[in-house]
């Protein structure tokens, strides 16, 4: 590559950097904002809620559905996520935070896939400011009491299983993990 194309590529480089970087900056903004808004913040949290109630009260989820309850079509690993923390008030903060946490997991998760596949920092850094970015693409779920971002982290910690282990325990413990974000979300 010439020292012209070199020098074109490194600003086109710093141009998508700086607009990753004010995006998912603008996504952290809205999330911390949001985390003290004492209300849901989408139509599903309220029932959500009473998944994850559900589950600490020991009653099965999914049972034919009744004008006192219909479950949600959504398989259960989250609400069992959820269901492992202490109540608290706000009731929907727990969830909130166990959702962020997911997002959190697979940032990093982009960050090291990227590391692997490109050997770049650079590369590595944008990657996860490139997935914070696409909150308002992706109906602003990652701080929602929902089940998508552990379907997303699973997935990421699958593929990073599948480069980090040798052989043929990557690909079981990368599939096992890939099996297992299906309890998030169904693909």
């Amino acid at each position: 590559m010439s020292d012209k194309e070199s020098s074109a590529a490194d600003k086109a480089y710093c141009v998508s950097f700086t607009a990753a970087i004010i995006a998912a900056g603008l996504a952290l903004v809205v999330i911390a904002l949001r985390a003290r808004f004492p209300y849901e913040l989408e139509w599903m949290t309220g029932s959500v809620l009473d998944h994850i109630d559900r589950v600490r009260a020991g009653k099965p989820v999914y049972v034919a559905p009744s004008g006192e309850w219909t479950p949600f079509l959504y398989p259960p690993a989250f609400y069992w996520l959820c269901s492992l923390l202490p109540k608290t008030n706000p009731e929907f903060l727990g969830p909130r935070l166990v959702a962020l946490a997911g997002t959190g997991v697979a940032s990093v998760g982009a960050y090291l896939i990227t590391r692997r596949l490109s050997g770049s920092k650079r590369d590595s850094l944008l990657a996860p400011l490139l997935f914070l970015s696409t909150f308002a693409f992706v109906s602003h779920w990652f701080d929602i009491e929902r089940v998508d971002s552990w379907f997303v982290a699973f997935t990421a910690i699958a593929c990073i299983a599948l480069f980090r282990l040798p052989g043929a325990i990557g690909g079981a413990v990368g599939g096992t993990l890939l099996a297992l974000s299906c309890f998030f979300k169904q693909p």
